[in-house]
């Protein structure tokens, strides 16, 4: 599921950048430090904004200089049990790899549908592994 949610960050600037302009590389390196990267239990989508950058603090021995950025970010949280969009990547007789944006998943064939039964061939146009029910007549 997708979310807004309020987020802190804290970027390290070179001395050799400040001066004029340094708030929007401080932006610029948040985006690129965060933007789709997982961080705990969220995958980061897009940083829509940064609504406060603190004023920089030294690191001793290091002469860098940090900033801690508050943003607003789109994230991605997958919940148990909920179903999304994949593409299959790869199968095997033990079930399927696919993809949902970032996340790789893994469906066994004993967790999918008891009256699925698979084929390979050429089905309403499409070529390709497809799923057909038990339950569903055939003309």
């Amino acid at each position: 599921m997708f979310f807004v949610k309020q987020m802190e960050h804290r970027v390290s600037l070179h001395p050799s950048y400040f001066g004029r302009g340094m708030k929007d590389l401080v932006t610029n390196k948040l985006i690129a430090d965060v933007e789709g990267k997982c961080f705990g239990d969220f995958y980061i989508i897009l940083v829509m904004s940064t609504f406060d950058v603190s004023g920089g603090r030294c690191v001793p021995g290091t002469g860098l200089a940090e900033f801690t950025v508050d943003y607003q970010a789109v994230v991605y949280k997958p919940f148990k049990g909920e179903v999304v969009d994949a593409i299959v990547n790869s199968v095997n007789h033990q079930g399927f790899f696919a993809y949902a944006g970032p996340l790789k998943l893994f469906v066994s064939e004993h967790v999918s549908f008891l009256d699925l039964v698979p084929g390979f061939g050429t089905q309403e146009g499409l070529v390709g592994l497809w799923y057909r029910s038990l339950l569903t007549k055939l003309k």
